[in-house]
């Protein structure tokens, strides 16, 4: 999305918005679709921002993780790692967009792996930096 004031003010309105929309019984894939129409109707700029959320059931062991536009997340076990690849566009690209969403059941000990892009962007700059040293 950027850096600046600008791309400050909005995400602390989204959020905001999704800390509201957490406190319904909405799913986080509908919390994606709410706060995804909001974007696009009462922000005048064409800005659009990447976002992940995960809901934690520990009575069920199991966590639900919608994203959009997101990096994966991955989940570390004892099996393995298993990447939560879930396909989705940012928030604010479309109006009528479908979020989908996943559930994953979790051990004690499972570890899930969550980022954010800027870490995988600024690994690739600095990548890309590096090929011009002498």
């Amino acid at each position: 999305m950027g850096h600046g004031l600008a791309s400050a003010l909005l995400v602390s309105s989204l959020l905001s918005n999704i800390r509201s929309e957490s406190f319904s019984e909405c799913s986080p894939k509908e919390i994606l679709q709410r706060v995804n129409r909001y974007l696009i109707r009462d922000v005048r700029t064409p800005m659009f921002v990447t976002a992940g959320l995960v809901l934690a059931d520990q009575s069920q062991q199991t966590i639900t993780y919608a994203g959009a536009g997101h990096p994966f997340p991955y989940l570390i076990n004892k099996s393995g790692v298993q990447e939560i690849e879930l396909p989705s566009i940012p928030l604010g690209v479309d109006a009528q967009a479908v979020f989908e969403q996943m559930t994953v059941s979790m051990q004690p000990h499972d570890i899930l792996v969550l980022y954010t892009d800027g870490l995988v962007e600024g690994e690739i700059a600095r990548c890309l930096w590096s090929a011009f040293d002498t």
